[in-house]
């Protein structure tokens, strides 16, 4: 769930905890670039939220991280270069 805060959690529940997961919710927008600012004001920050503007429609519905030229949702360690993924765990750093 989206609105579940913590250090262990795993807001997409894909099995991976967000501080590994570079896409936390799941959404189709790498994390980095949602970043940790809470946009809507509904305490939960963009990169755990499914709709961070708060206009009802979620943020994979309103542009998918395909259309920002991000595709998969592969996992790093922590402290990992930012990277642009091409296919699932396939990944070029920049």
């Amino acid at each position: 769930m989206a609105g579940i805060m913590g250090p262990g959690i795993d807001s997409d529940q894909d099995g991976v905890p967000d501080f590994l997961d570079m896409d936390s919710d799941d959404d189709g927008i790498p994390d980095v670039v949602e970043g940790s600012r809470d946009s809507d004001g509904d305490g939960v920050p963009d990169f755990r939220d499914e709709d961070s503007d708060g206009d009802l429609i979620s943020d994979g519905d309103e542009g998918s991280g395909a259309s920002r030229g991000f595709v998969g949702r592969s996992v790093f360690s922590a402290g990992a270069p930012p990277c642009k993924c091409l296919h699932a765990n396939v990944c070029s750093f920049l």
